[in-house]
């Protein structure tokens, strides 16, 4: 008898059902659909989140198909030190500042849906706050289209499962930042363009084809006007 009622309390603990999770650290009810097992093991982790906080530095000015940095730190409280911009990252760009539950496992993502930048990561998606009590995670960015574009940052916790292993990703904070990459410092660039015929010549032919042709018809457009303005008048 007590082996039968082993195995229905197994497949009890082991049945999918809905899970809810409130915490006050949490914007928002967690609802999953989990085992019962799992779902303990959530609640037990959801309930040791402690308030922490974040600093997010973006620039908002991006240098076309230049590389630039986006940095992001997380701390344990709220009003610790690390958290405050700096006069170098106010020289990079915005700084985002905000609250987030904190967690033994971090992580942060940095997604751009229009795929109009190209990022690439320096640092771990996931980190253990117990091995680094201020997470940080930077990414290199560079803009592959002109005009004004979102890039989004994804923050947030991963859970374990009874066992110990990392599980599922719960996204707490979203910031969405529009930044403007422009044809600063296009002299530069041209020079850069020119150098990389020599690492690159298929990208970068294409692309002096198209700054050729531009300069090609703007100087079209001059000496027509100057013809037109200094041809004589018939009285």
């Amino acid at each position: 008898m007590e082996s039968v009622d082993n195995v229905a309390v197994a497949a009890n603990a082991a049945a999918i059902e809905l899970c809810e999770i409130r915490n006050a650290q949490l914007r928002e009810p967690i609802r999953i659909e989990v085992s019962r097992t799992l779902c303990d093991s959530y609640r037990k982790q959801i309930s040791r989140l402690q308030k922490g906080g974040y600093s997010l530095t973006v620039p908002e000015v991006m240098q076309w198909k230049s590389t630039t940095k986006v940095s992001l730190i997380m701390a344990k409280q709220v009003n610790e030190s690390v958290l405050e911009p700096t006069d170098a990252d106010s020289a990079i760009g915005q700084v985002y500042t905000g609250e987030i539950a904190i967690s033994r496992y971090m992580f942060a993502e940095l997604v751009d849906r229009s795929n109009s930048f190209k990022i690439t990561s320096n640092s771990p998606k996931v980190v253990d706050v117990e091995e680094d009590p201020t997470p940080s995670w930077e990414w290199n960015v560079s803009a592959n289209k002109l005009g004004k574009h979102n890039i989004t940052v994804r923050m947030g916790i991963q859970l374990t499962d009874a066992r110990g292993n990392k599980s599922r990703y719960f996204p707490l904070e979203r910031r969405t930042i529009t930044v403007s990459p422009g044809f600063i410092q296009r002299g530069e660039l041209f020079f850069q363009d020119l150098a990389r015929v020599f690492v690159a010549p298929k990208e970068a032919i294409e692309e002096l084809i198209a700054l050729f042709g531009l300069l090609g018809a703007l100087g079209v457009a001059y000496w027509a006007f100057r013809k037109d303005w200094r041809a004589p008048t018939r009285s």
